[in-house]
């Protein structure tokens, strides 16, 4: 008899009865099934048939997140950009599209809507739109998915997950294109940057470290000093950007809405990028000086450092620009994620390794029950999302068709 996946018998009954305990609670399955891959991906090399059950693991997790993504209210409030999006498409199915691309110049994010839109409608658009963006990110993984269970995971976790993903519709995009261009082929890298900015214009600001990753290595001591001088000409900067919000160009009306919007998310966005600019700092200081982080790409952790370092220099200097900051930080985050997956897969023993991912994915486990628990998106009580059964989520999907 032939096994899926390749997978010998007691696997076949492991997946029969997994997805029998997923119709009874889809959330909770997809998330211990997610953990799980993260757990087996940390032992040794990762054969055939454990990558495509990544790829399930995967697949299942973003399914069953895009319901909850999904479920955002559509009602126009502080903080919640949809109705927004909704007055876009209205415009686009009014013949408005190329009116709104001579002052929003973001063909790829809008031009994706826009196609959406004319399969679904209301939330529906920002389900599918959230299985696209989610398309894109696997693509990025497609050389490194041992790594993508335990960073979709870290990602669900984070504080940023439902902004980026429920709110940022064309950031969220972008994003993905951000990582792409870290993953794929140098021959590859500018087309996926041009279609980054072209998702969301801060993407430009993004665009040096993406193309640079590549040709500057930087060792502690310089990686140190460029940040130290980011934050010495922070506001230089800021004369810059009055002159620029002068000019009048497309980039200055972007930077200027973005300067004038307020929002204490931005404290706690510099706070976080203190603590993952020590981490990073710390990690390549273990790495230059031990042993115990030499397993892996060496490359892809030079890339990744790189990147990271030259975007630690733009965020310094934009430390005093409230919503700028934040939104540049976005992409920032997310490859912080993913460098944190790389670490700690790239611990050299084994014994350390499991252990260090077994430990990281029982804290995951409980965040993401805590995190995607909140109002605002899926509605009735606060944990109802993750008591769900399939059968009602599945009609709720039918309702946003």
């Amino acid at each position: 008899m032939r096994y899926p996946l390749g997978a010998d018998s007691g696997l076949k009954v492991f997946l029969v009865f997994a997805a029998l305990l997923f119709l009874v609670s889809p959330f909770l399955v997809s998330t211990l099934f997610l953990a799980a891959m993260a757990v087996l991906s940390s032992m040794g090399r990762s054969s055939n048939c454990q990558i495509r059950i990544n790829w399930l693991a995967f697949g299942v997790a973003v399914l069953v997140s895009s319901w909850f993504i999904g479920s955002k209210s559509l009602a126009p409030s502080l903080g919640n950009d949809r109705a927004m999006y909704l007055d876009y498409v209205y415009l686009f199915r009014g013949g408005g599209f190329y009116q709104l691309m001579s002052y929003h110049p973001e063909w790829v994010s809008f031009g994706a809507l826009w196609l959406i839109s004319m399969l679904v409608d209301g939330k529906g658009i920002f389900w599918l739109f959230y299985i696209v963006v989610m398309a894109a990110v696997g693509l990025a993984f497609r050389g490194n998915v041992r790594f993508l269970p335990l960073f979709f995971l870290l990602l669900m976790s984070s504080s940023v997950f439902l902004n980026l993903y429920g709110n940022l519709v064309r950031q969220s995009l972008a994003s993905a294109f951000v990582l792409g261009a870290l993953t794929a082929s140098k021959k590859r890298v500018a087309g996926i940057v041009v279609l980054g900015v072209f998702s969301h214009l801060s993407v430009f600001l993004a665009a040096p470290a993406m193309l640079l990753s590549r040709k500057i290595n930087f060792n502690f001591f310089t990686s140190v000093l460029l940040v130290f001088i980011g934050f010495s000409c922070s506001s230089l900067l800021g004369y810059m950007v009055d002159f620029l919000a002068s000019s009048g160009s497309v980039l200055a009306s972007k930077v200027s809405f973005y300067q004038d919007f307020e929002s204490s998310d931005s404290d706690q966005s510099g706070l976080t990028f203190g603590l993952m600019l020590t981490i990073l700092f710390l990690v390549k200081l273990i790495k230059d000086r031990t042993n115990i982080i030499g397993r892996g790409d060496a490359d892809m952790f030079e890339r990744l450092f790189s990147f990271l370092v030259l975007m630690s220099f733009v965020l310094a200097l934009m430390t005093g620009m409230g919503k700028v900051f934040e939104r540049v930080f976005v992409y920032y985050y997310v490859v912080f994620v993913f460098f944190a997956v790389f670490c700690v897969y790239g611990i050299a023993s084994e014994r350390v390794r499991i252990v260090a991912v077994a430990s990281l994915v029982f804290i995951l486990c409980f965040s993401v029950i805590i995190r995607l628990g909140g109002g605002g998106y899926y509605p009735g009580a606060q944990y109802e999302y993750a008591q769900s059964n399939f059968l009602s989520m599945f009609v709720e999907w039918l309702g946003w068709m």
